[in-house]
């Protein structure tokens, strides 16, 4: 989950610098890219869309867990 949201925001920056390539947009980096959207948007917007992801993936640990904790 934490590596689709890194992509998403390399391919974010890369948009952007295509697109502007100056000015408040245009990120020098990843750290940059992280710093410059917690400034403008809000920490939380690094996080949008992570909802569905955790659950999808919540009831599949669930249930792995259960199944592996019924085996023993």
């Amino acid at each position: 989950m934490i590596l689709e949201m890194i992509a998403r925001l390399m391919r974010h920056a890369r948009q952007l610098q295509q697109g502007k390539g100056v000015g408040e947009e245009y990120y020098n980096g990843m750290v940059d890219c992280f710093r410059k959207i917690a400034k403008n948007e809000g920490f939380s917007r690094l996080y949008r869309g992570i909802t569905a992801p955790i659950l999808m993936e919540a009831p599949k640990r669930y249930c792995s867990d259960h199944a592996s904790d019924a085996k023993s």
